[in-house]
């Protein structure tokens, strides 16, 4: 372990000393944890926080951990280090900590400590890729929740491992420590919650070796509800508000395409070094063969994870049918929860190696010395050629190169941020209020989202936002969207974007150009009426106002982002409010249907501002109105008393008292082996239900009836997963870059009165530029005669298209509809189609 510490301070020494990464998404984390920092200073576990956009709720929604790490950093350095310094030291924990852990994972599973030292050294000079983990990832692009969930969720697979296998270990220890580790590994990233799912089959399967399977499903059960009970605070209130988060699902590679990278260049993960390939392929089949029933395990959870990233296994299994949450995962995390594990099936083999002869016994021998000197030869050129290529990969990824500047400028990029920041709180005070501006740069580009905690600033970003699961994040450039931020400073870099109002400032290449200053109006009112304001502190008393001579068709509107916490009352009665778009004729949608899930989806290039998103009340009255947001509700509540529960009886587990103890007793029952037996009868039975109810709503797809088609029928489309709107779902799937026409044809017994269906570009596909698609034809064939019910083009842009087939000519006789597409253009892209001909099974 100290070996590992060390050599992370070596690797990150820049984040040792406190100097922040200023790349990738470092910006906007550090953003929100200042504030989640500023609630909970006063008082509240959750607030509404104007910085971002139209305001966005803090504490919900994202996992709050690393908010939490950064805050517990400052906590303890007594304010004596500033808010970046503490996000550094934050960071450098979160990256470290997989590798940390490892050696005490090791010694749980059944390996020698050193193969833990090994395999985290080799996980900290990782230079992994975009959603892979490693340096890049994590520390370069900013995404590090995660490293910090793998490590939490690693050593809750090595304790439920040794409550499985062990005989000497403390039951009660062991589930207080799965309950601590599962818990904390949710909250600080999502993934975990199918990570730990996944595993559960490998620790019954070691269990069932051991005849251990009563004893540790009740304590394995014990400890993960116990982290559920302490993550409830949380999960409980962001399982009630989930209708308002976004969808960022992203398919990976197929197991063929996968494999093929380990086969032709031994890479289980993009950028590993081949020795590591080999070694972990080597060291795999050794622990499987060779191996103890935990050191199996390890290389089966491993496995599992990696083949869990692939979209086979979502395609077979489709768990998506049981949980929405497999809709909208990134599947490539799932390598992230793997590397731990490949890196010790590596270490393992060289490990075994070194430690073999120290378990041979007997009288030594000229045959036993040539032996033993043959295995520690091995080892030694194992550890030079796998080190090698790790060191040289660390050195050509960059690995410890801690990017400090934001923007590669001639000068210091983050000097002049420094004193952009000094000039914005100057015109923040001659204003009295913190300056609204318009940050204009690339889409994935945050250098000045940091803003928000360094200076009194509210920021509008046209662009992506990570690091932030709030649907409502508009990205456009609008003007109209503009209007109703009603900036006071548009910020650009160089000559990025064109420029608008007057030129007000320059700090090396940032421009800041200025428009005319107005006071925010939060309540807009279309239609006839008057509107005179009381009090506006959105994040304190809530918003006060009066309404006079309006009249039945007048409308208010707020600039505030709608969400389930805010309600609106007039003379003290509750007001019903929708989400109307910021512009455009879209139609509005109101609170319970957002809430129910609708509209979960979203737009590959991001949400343009013309979809549902501020608050309106339609039809208003005159009278006293308050908007105010709710940090309190049934679910809050209800879930802090679980929380509180949850501690008390980790308190208990530690002292070895409470519920957990007295379970043994059960396990040795034969009536707590009838009950074990029952609830995983019934959980099965739930799983088996809920995924055969949802097949069954999609039987009568068109997608669904052909998964028993032929290849040769199908002539290179498939029915499989789809990415459309940001959601991921079955559908018939056309292949990119087809070059001739395709028909394809089913045969419906009874037709119905119409069909429903949709035809969309994959959504990675319209990031890049539609220049082709497909012209798509539908038609009916009854007793020879072919009718046309539709005609289209697969859409130039993202989203679905939709359509209806009017089929009430032949209502009820057999029929045939074909589908013919003939693709267009130079490059025609990936792209899908459905319809719904059956409402019933056919």
């Amino acid at each position: 372990m100290l070996l590992l510490v060390l050599l992370s301070s070596l690797i990150s020494w820049p984040l040792l000393r406190g100097t922040m990464p200023a790349s990738g998404d470092h910006p906007v984390h550090l953003a929100r944890a200042a504030a989640q920092f500023d609630a909970l200073m006063s008082g509240q576990l959750r607030t509404w926080w104007q910085g971002w956009g139209f305001g966005t709720p803090v504490g919900d929604l994202y996992p709050p951990l690393s908010d939490f790490l950064v805050i517990s950093v400052r906590l303890v350095s007594f304010g004596l280090l500033s808010l970046s310094q503490c996000y550094a030291l934050a960071v450098l924990i979160a990256f470290s900590a997989s590798a940390w852990v490892l050696p005490r994972v090791a010694k749980l599973l059944g390996l020698p400590t050193v193969a833990g030292v090994i395999a985290g050294a080799m996980l900290l000079l990782d230079p992994g890729a975009g959603r892979e983990g490693g340096w890049i990832y994590t520390v370069w692009m900013g995404v590090w929740p995660q490293a910090l969930a793998t490590a939490l969720q690693w050593m809750t697979l090595g304790w439920l491992v040794r409550l499985a296998y062990a005989d000497d270990v403390d039951p009660t220890r062991a589930a207080g420590k799965i309950g601590v580790y599962a818990g904390l590994s949710v909250l600080a990233h999502p993934i975990s919650a199918p990570v730990l799912a996944c595993w559960i089959p490998v620790v019954a399967a070691v269990a069932m070796v051991r005849r251990r399977l009563v004893m540790t499903a009740l304590y394995g059960v014990g400890g993960l509800f116990l982290g559920a009970l302490l993550t409830a605070w949380w999960w409980l209130p962001m399982l009630s508000m989930r209708g308002w988060m976004a969808s960022y699902g992203w398919l990976h590679s197929t197991w063929a395409q996968m494999g093929r990278a380990v086969v032709e260049h031994l890479a289980v993960t993009q950028n590993m070094p081949p020795a590591i390939g080999l070694l972990a392929l080597v060291g795999s089949a050794w622990l499987t063969i060779k191996g103890t029933a935990p050191q199996r395990a390890l290389i089966a959870a491993t496995l599992l994870m990696w083949l869990a990233a692939g979209r086979d296994w979502v395609w077979f299994l489709r768990p998506d049918r049981v949980s929405e949450m497999f809709t909208h995962l990134q599947y490539q995390r799932f390598l992230i929860a793997a590397k731990p594990g490949i890196y010790l099936a590596a270490s393992g083999l060289i490990s075994s190696l070194i430690a073999s002869p120290a378990r041979d016994s007997g009288a030594w021998s000229p045959r036993r010395y040539a032996a033993v000197g043959a295995r520690l030869a091995l080892a030694l050129a194992a550890i030079v050629w796998s080190g090698k290529g790790v060191l040289e990969s660390a050195k050509r990824f960059g690995v410890g190169r801690l990017p400090v500047e934001a923007i590669r400028t001639a000068g210091s990029f983050e000097e002049n941020k420094a004193s952009l920041y000094a000039w914005l709180d100057e015109q923040a005070a001659t204003l009295g209020r913190p300056v609204r501006v318009v940050f204009d740069d690339g889409r994935n580009v945050h250098w000045l989202m940091d803003a928000t905690a360094r200076a009194e600033v509210e920021i509008y970003k046209i662009g992506f936002t990570p690091g932030d699961n709030f649907v409502h994040k508009p990205e456009s450039r609008d003007p109209q969207v503009s209007q109703w931020f009603q900036p006071d400073f548009v910020i650009t870099r160089g000559g990025k974007r064109a420029r608008v109002g007057k030129r007000a400032a320059s700090f090396g290449g940032i421009d800041v150009r200025a428009l005319p200053h107005e006071d925010r109006r939060l309540v807009h009112i279309t239609g006839p009426g008057n509107i005179s304001s009381r009090l506006g502190r959105i994040d304190d008393e809530g918003i006060e106002f009066d309404v006079a001579d309006s009249i039945p068709t007048s409308r208010i509107t707020f600039a505030i982002a709608g969400y389930g916490r805010w309600e609106l009352t007039r003379d003290g009665d509750p007001v019903v409010w929708e989400e109307v778009p910021i512009y455009g004729d879209g139609p509005p949608i109101s609170r319970e249907a957002r809430a129910r899930g609708s509209l979960r989806g979203g737009k590959a290039a991001g949400d343009d501002g013309r979809e549902p998103t501020l608050i309106s009340v339609p039809n208003i009255q005159d009278g006293s109105y308050h908007l105010s947001y709710h940090r309190w509700r049934a679910q809050d509540v209800l879930g802090l008393l679980l929380t509180m529960l949850g501690v008390l009886l980790a308190i208990q587990t530690a002292r070895r008292r409470g519920p957990l103890p007295p379970l043994s007793t059960l396990a040795r029952r034969r009536g707590g082996r009838r009950a074990l037996a029952l609830l995983t009868v019934l959980a099965l039975s739930f799983v088996g239900i809920r995924w055969n109810s949802a097949r069954g709503h999609e039987r009568g797809r068109a997608s669904f009836q052909l998964r028993g088609a032929l290849d040769e029928h199908l002539d290179g489309l498939r029915p499989g997963l789809f990415k459309a709107e940001m959601l991921i779902g079955p559908a018939v799937v056309i292949p990119p870059n087809l070059t001739r026409d395709h028909e394809l044809t089913w045969a419906l017994a009874r037709a119905p009165e119409r069909v429903h269906g949709w035809v969309a570009v994959h959504d990675d596909w319209t990031k890049r530029g539609v220049r082709g698609g497909y012209k798509i034809r539908v038609l009916a064939r009854e007793d020879g005669v072919e009718t046309e019910l539709w005609r289209g083009r697969t859409p130039r842009a993202e989203g679905k298209r939709s359509f209806t087939l009017e089929l009430a000519s032949s209502h009820g006789r057999p029929v045939e509809l074909i589908v013919r597409l003939e693709p267009i253009g130079k490059t025609a892209p990936m792209a899908g189609f459905d319809l719904v001909i059956s409402e019933e099974p056919p």
